[in-house]
């Protein structure tokens, strides 16, 4: 008997401690909801979204359809006299949802999406980012070139500058040096400079000057 008491001991003070913490977590999780003349009121804290809509469609008597994913999900919310879709709105935000309607008016049913949760700053997808970049990804736009956007100047839809037909023998003028006309080429070589005092008089000079040969 002295072997088991420390059992029971433990057992019991297991026991306790799973009570006190279940009514712990049941104290800091819960929810009012409140339906009367077409208004709806919600005092909820900290409690599954699921046992909420439970509690809504009893007293309102409205069909919820969701998945576990969004009966799981914890909220808080208050709020009081609102209507039964404003007030419905509050507590399911931030899904997407839908409303079914019947023919006067009254709300029937609502779906949550789960896939309408989504964060406040979604990231841009790929195929919208490469539309808003289509326009700077051609190599072949340049903005800075004015009307028309293409590199060498030339705009869309005039033919290109025919080509400069080439004349037989002859070059256009460019970096090539000296040009000459056709059939005639440069011989390299300098014509002979005569000095001044050795040209030879014509012969009507020498005519006149005999005296000038010797004898």
């Amino acid at each position: 008997m002295k072997l088991r008491r420390p059992v029971m001991t433990l057992w019991v003070m297991g026991a306790l401690l799973t009570a006190f913490s279940t009514e712990a977590s049941n104290a800091r999780s819960r929810y009012e909801i409140l339906y009367t003349q077409k208004q709806l009121g919600a005092n909820v804290v900290d409690a599954f979204l699921g046992e909420v809509l439970l509690a809504v469609a009893k007293e309102a008597e409205v069909t919820f359809s969701f998945d576990e994913a969004v009966a799981a999900r914890k909220v808080s919310v208050r709020f009081d006299k609102l209507s039964l879709e404003e007030g419905i709105k509050k507590i399911i935000h931030p899904f997407s949802y839908s409303m079914v309607f019947a023919a006067s008016g009254q709300l029937e049913k609502v779906t949550i999406l789960k896939s309408g949760l989504r964060s406040a700053e979604e990231p841009i997808s790929e195929a919208e980012r490469s539309k808003r970049t289509q326009a700077v990804s051609q190599p072949d736009l340049d903005p800075s070139l004015g009307p028309g956007g293409r590199q060498g100047g030339q705009d869309e839809g005039l033919p290109p500058s025919a080509p400069v037909p080439e004349v037989p023998g002859k070059e256009m003028e460019g970096d090539h040096g000296d040009q000459y006309p056709a059939g005639k080429e440069e011989s390299g070589m300098e014509a002979p400079k005569h000095p001044a005092g050795d040209m030879a008089a014509p012969p009507e000079a020498k005519e006149q000057n005999p005296a000038a040969e010797g004898p």
